[in-house]
C-alpha cells in the first residue's frame, strides 16, 4: 500500500488545484521512450488477454477498471492474470485484490465518478490515487513519480525505491509507468 519510502504509511497529498493541473499537463503531454520497457504493441497484446479478468474484478471492487488494470500491471505485470487466463491459481491475485480493496476504500477510488463503461471520469484524481497507492516517496523528495511516469518524457531519471525504505540511485524500471498503461487502456494516443 501507499508508503513514503519508509515502509510506513505516509501523508497522502490531497489533490489541490496545482497538483490537478500538473497531472492534467503531464498526462496530456506524455509520450513513451521506447526501448527500455519493451513495446507498446506487446503491452496491448497482453492487455487483450487479461482485460476481461480485470473488468470483472474491478466491478467486484466497485472501482474503475482502467485504474485497477494499471495498478495490476505495475504490481504484477499482469502475470497472475495471464496464469488465470490459462487456468492457473487465483490465490496470488486474490491476495493482491484484498489489498486493493482496502486501498480502494481508503482512497475512495469509487468516488472517481466511474463512467458507464467503467472508466475513471476524473483522470487527475485517478493518477493521484495510483501515486498514493504506490507511495509518496518520490513526491516528498520533489521528483515526479517513477511509478506513474517510468519510461516516459516525465520519467525523473535513474533512481527509484526498490523496496520499502531502500533507495537505489542507479535503478530504473523495465516496466512502463502506470500512467502509460492507464492511457493505453483508455485508448489514448501515446
Amino acid at each position: 500500500m501507499g508508503t513514503n519510502g519508509t515502509g510506513k504509511l505516509g501523508p497522502r497529498p490531497r489533490l489541490q488545484p496545482a497538483r490537478r493541473a500538473y497531472y492534467e499537463r503531464a498526462y496530456d503531454e506524455m509520450y513513451v521512450h521506447l526501448g527500455r520497457a519493451g513495446s507498446l504493441s506487446g503491452l496491448k497484446r497482453v492487455w487483450g488477454k487479461v482485460e476481461g479478468l480485470y473488468r470483472v474484478r474491478a466491478e467486484k471492487l466497485g472501482a474503475p477498471w482502467d485504474v485497477i488494470g494499471a495498478l495490476a500491471y505495475r504490481e504484477s505485470g499482469w502475470k497472475t492474470a495471464m496464469c488465470l487466463s490459462d487456468g492457473g491459481s487465483a490465490l496470488e491475485e486474490d491476495a493482491w485484490l484484498a489489498d486493493a480493496e482496502l486501498e480502494v476504500k481508503d482512497h475512495r477510488v469509487d468516488r472517481l465518478a466511474v463512467t458507464s463503461v467503467g472508466f475513471a471520469a476524473d483522470v487527475p484524481a485517478a493518477l493521484n490515487c495510483m501515486e498514493n497507492w504506490n507511495g509518496t516517496g518520490d513526491y516528498l523528495h520533489g521528483r515526479p513519480s517513477s511509478y506513474l511516469w517510468d519510461n516516459t518524457n516525465w520519467w525523473p531519471g535513474p533512481g527509484r525505491w526498490v523496496a520499502d525504505g531502500k533507495w537505489c540511485a542507479t535503478a530504473f524500471s523495465q516496466q512502463f509507468g502506470a500512467a502509460v498503461v492507464f492511457k493505453m487502456i483508455r485508448g489514448g494516443a501515446l
